[in-house]
């Protein structure tokens, strides 16, 4: 019986001992998850600001062939531009997808001891940077313009951020000719 009772208290106290090396590693893992939320962070931050150069840049190149081929108050004007927007907003869309997946995929690691450790600091998240964003996205959406400043009513943006199964499939009935 007293082989039994030291053995148990042995398990005891090696669980013990476990609980509390686990317990103490535990802010060093929330702290390396925040830094690594925080760098993805950054990351979708800077690809916005890069991809928003490179859309300017995108856009003058096609006013500029548009303008050669003298068809800068065509439709073609309209169309080339928004096709250019939608792009980016395209890509937008996934970056910003593929950062909210990476950073839960950092913080799906914790467990309940962060949870217990981390109650007075909250998980990072995007809010910041997508808030921020909107002031860029929003120019982005915005429709092409002639030459004289008027805007086209030719192509509307078809913003991929706003784009879902759920709606094609609703449109799908009455864009059969598009399919055709």
């Amino acid at each position: 019986m007293g082989a039994i009772a030291a053995g148990a208290v042995g398990s005891l106290i090696t669980i013990t001992v476990a609980l509390l090396v686990r317990l103490v590693s535990v802010p060093r893992e929330i702290s390396s998850h925040d830094r690594r939320a925080r760098d993805r962070e950054h990351d979708l931050a800077q690809w916005i600001a890069d991809r928003d150069l490179r859309l300017r840049r995108e856009l003058e190149e096609t006013r500029k062939a548009l303008s050669a081929r003298k068809m800068r108050a065509s439709g073609e004007y309209a169309w080339s531009l928004g096709l250019v927007k939608e792009r980016a907003l395209h890509e937008w869309r996934d970056q910003a997808l593929n950062a909210k997946r990476d950073i839960a995929t950092i913080y799906d690691r914790e467990g309940w001891l962060h949870a217990r450790v981390r109650w007075r600091k909250p998980q990072i998240v995007l809010d910041q940077t997508l808030e921020t964003a909107m002031t860029l996205l929003d120019l982005w959406r915005t429709p092409p313009a002639h030459d004289q400043g008027r805007a086209t009513s030719i192509m509307p943006i078809d913003d991929p951020t706003d784009r879902s199964l759920a709606r094609s499939v609703r449109d799908a009935p009455g864009r059969l000719p598009e399919y055709q």
